[in-house]
């Protein structure tokens, strides 16, 4: 059966997050005026971040402590003296202001409009995600966004599928794609849900995880490839 409805995930598929974090992190540690050693405190941030963020996605945590969290541990192992809550929100306000892209998702998401539905389906932070992508160049293309925060299940929980299938004009599983680079949130979301997968892998990663994507791709305009397949 023809794909009439593309969910795309955002960060790492589409959007340019790791550029977005690092940017981000740089002018929050400038604000408060810590300029020493930035390589290596970007890579604590980076862990204590992608920790936080996998309890976040496991329902271990909720959005609101995710903020706090990921801050306190950051400050906790470098040393830093300060207030987790404002590092969280000078953080939040610089990374709002972020929307760049990865290398071919403006073209390819424009040769898609028009030909199929689009969507967003996001694990992320309401405020920021709708600053990120309401300013960026892709917005347009998008006929809806999901993003988990707001909605209430983040990513691989079936009932944030439940609700983008409420909205989306094709309701037949069979005519849904979603493309994303992360295995759990992703392909085990769509996989458990039931409609194709494609893990976008655009570093080549050996796949040791147990979760099978029915498609794999390099690079973004591969997609046309796999809409070719499943016509």
């Amino acid at each position: 059966m023809e794909i009439k409805t593309l969910l795309f995930d955002a960060d790492g598929t589409l959007f340019n997050f790791e550029k977005a974090e690092k940017v981000a992190l740089e002018k929050t540690l400038e604000h408060f005026k810590i300029n020493q050693n930035l390589g290596k405190l970007s890579q604590i941030y980076n862990k204590c971040n992608s920790n936080v963020w996998e309890k976040f996605e496991k329902k271990e945590i909720t959005a609101k402590q995710l903020r706090i969290e990921r801050f306190r541990l950051f400050l906790e192992q470098t040393g830093i003296k300060g207030e987790a809550a404002q590092f969280s929100k000078v953080y939040i306000n610089e990374l709002s202001q972020c929307s760049y892209l990865l290398n071919d998702a403006k073209e390819i998401v424009q040769e898609l409009y028009g030909k199929y539905e689009l969507a967003l389906i996001t694990n992320g932070l309401e405020d920021v995600q709708k600053a990120r992508i309401y300013n960026s160049d892709l917005s347009k293309f998008f006929s809806q966004v999901f993003i988990s925060e707001e909605i209430g299940f983040p990513k691989p929980d079936t009932r944030i599928f439940d609700y983008v299938f409420k909205k989306i004009l094709h309701k037949n599983k069979e005519q849904v794609l979603i493309v994303g680079d992360n295995l759990y949130s992703d392909i085990k979301g769509g996989n458990d849900y039931g409609i194709f997968t494609c893990w976008f892998n655009p570093h080549n990663k050996n796949n040791k995880s147990g979760i099978e994507p029915e498609f794999e791709i390099n690079s973004l305009p591969e997609i046309k490839k796999i809409l070719g397949v499943l016509k």
